[in-house]
């Protein structure tokens, strides 16, 4: 099976009160699906979900936006998906990390994987419209 990854990346901020702020940049560079939404969801065990929150989508260039009051723990999932116009998954990806009180600001790296059955090579040739 082909893939197509897109880098992501993630940043834990963590506060001072009992939470962390993830904040998400995607680059849409090269996207053949035509992203029109996206979300992030934060799970690990023993702890309630956290999200879907909704990400930005800012010039059809990037992801972008930032996930509230993540419980200090370890294991936490990241999962980001991007979703095109028909509310169909066309990127996904996740990735495990710790977020920790009083750490610096830990930086995640995921890559997110295109969709080919929601997102097929269809789109990719047709660019060029009269």
């Amino acid at each position: 099976m082909k893939s197509c990854p897109i880098a992501l990346f993630l940043s834990i901020l963590t506060s001072c009160g009992d939470g962390a702020v993830l904040s998400v940049t995607v680059p849409l560079t090269g996207d053949h699906c035509r992203v029109d939404k996206a979300r992030v969801t934060v799970t690990a065990p023993g702890m309630a979900p956290v999200g879907p929150s909704n990400l930005n989508i800012t010039d059809f260039a990037f992801i972008a936006g930032n996930i509230k009051d993540i419980p200090l723990g370890f294991d936490r999932k990241v999962m980001v998906e991007a979703l095109n116009e028909r509310e169909r998954v066309v990127y996904s990806g996740s990735g495990i990390v710790d977020v920790l009180a009083e750490e610096p600001p830990t930086i995640l790296g995921i890559t997110i994987y295109r969709n080919w059955t929601n997102c097929p090579n269809e789109d990719d040739e047709d660019d060029d419209e009269d």
